[in-house]
């Protein structure tokens, strides 16, 4: 009975399948679809992805032109891979501003309403003024320069103290990293003695996993009710435990400020600090369930990002031995030897700078940018 129990659903399954595709061939009849590989029944063209996406991307774009359409199961994407078509996206930004929803953004990302993933609108003009301000401002940062300073000190004196054994460069600078963006978000350092500071840490890891998890689900909807790789049921405990933790800092946070009347400085004692000040003037209505996932962005975004470029910088002066020695002339001359580089150096300092930007172009923080979504029909790209 099982057995025959297992066959009638499978059958039930596929019907629901092939139907579902159906009706999405006949709607996308009447769209004029850019060019791409003919997929499979249901799957698509998931086959043909492969385990390096973006090359995958560059090298269909080779066959089918700058512009193509890929149907990852029930999915349609359409990839831009020229200058032509991203100029034109740029122009048209506002009707692909909103960003699709996928497991990972709904369970883990607060149903999608952090800065990243929530929808365009007043809510995300309202975050990104927040960020604007109190953290990409030129006063922000110089406000945050001696944070970024002091953790890069201790990465210098940890390696010269370390200099005569094996070092894992790789985990140092990520905990730099780490460091520095934490201390910034809630004044505190990740990488350090303590059961709270090892507790953050671990979260940030499975976050990080997580967030990038992708579930077959998201691609193929009636299997999204089965959670077939318990992968969603993972992410809602995660969350819980995740919100609780942020929870348990904003409570610290508020209980200081109501002690010392002012914030520490950190981002977290800010939002704080403007949420406790509504309703004075033109400021913005904040409660936590905005400041959550705002932290929770500021955390994904800042840590393996910059820790992979500084990562790439190093690997590519060691692989040209020529260009290591003249950036050590460049800051022999302008700096000296007596003390370290600082932020106010580098604008004496061209070469060094010819070697990030370098490194920005050869090793981007991410081979694709995020997927753009739009609520509605467009025939913008028809070009």
């Amino acid at each position: 009975m099982a057995l025959i129990g297992a066959v009638i659903l499978l059958s039930f399954l596929v019907s629901v399948l092939l139907l579902r595709g159906s009706v999405q061939r006949s709607r996308r009849g009447h769209l004029p679809l850019p060019p791409g590989p003919k997929g499979w029944p249901v799957l698509g063209n998931l086959l043909q992805v492969g385990p390096n996406f973006h090359q995958t991307l560059y090298n269909l774009s080779k066959i089918h032109g700058p512009i193509l359409h890929l149907r990852l199961g029930s999915v349609d994407f359409i990839i831009v891979n020229s200058k032509a078509a991203a100029e034109t996206m740029l122009r048209i930004d506002l009707k692909f501003s909103s960003r699709p929803r996928t497991s990972a953004t709904y369970h883990v990302s607060y149903k999608q309403q952090d800065m990243v993933f929530t929808p365009y609108g007043p809510r995300w003009r309202m975050l990104r003024k927040l960020c604007a301000v109190h953290l990409f401002s030129n006063k922000a940062m110089e406000h945050l320069r001696p944070i970024r300073e002091d953790e890069v000190t201790r990465l210098v004196q940890k390696l010269s103290r370390n200099s005569s054994s094996l070092v894992d460069l790789s985990k140092e600078i990520h905990a730099c990293a780490t460091n520095a963006i934490s201390r910034v978000l809630v004044g505190r350092r990740v990488f350090e003695a303590g059961d709270k500071a090892q507790e953050f840490k671990g979260m940030i890891e499975e976050l990080m996993i997580l967030a990038s998890s992708i579930n077959i689900g998201d691609f193929i909807d009636v299997l999204r009710w089965f959670d077939l790789h318990g992968l969603v049921a993972k992410m809602k405990k995660f969350h819980q435990r995740f919100d609780n933790f942020l929870e348990r800092l904003i409570e610290e946070h508020r209980a200081g400020l109501t002690e010392t009347g002012s914030a520490n400085g950190d981002m977290l004692s800010i939002l704080i600090d403007l949420a406790n000040s509504q309703g004075n003037g033109d400021v913005v209505a904040l409660t936590d369930a905005d400041i959550k996932p705002l932290l929770q962005n500021m955390f994904i975004a800042g840590t393996e990002t910059s820790s992979n470029t500084v990562e790439f910088a190093i690997v590519e002066l060691i692989r040209q031995p020529e260009l290591l020695a003249r950036a050590q002339q460049e800051m022999d001359a302008v700096v000296g030897r007596g003390r370290l580089v600082t932020e106010g150096d580098l604008h004496n300092l061209p070469f060094l700078q010819a070697v990030v930007k370098e490194t920005f172009r050869c090793h981007p923080v991410a081979p694709l940018s995020l997927p753009a979504w739009s609520p509605r029909t467009s025939r913008s790209m028809a070009i």
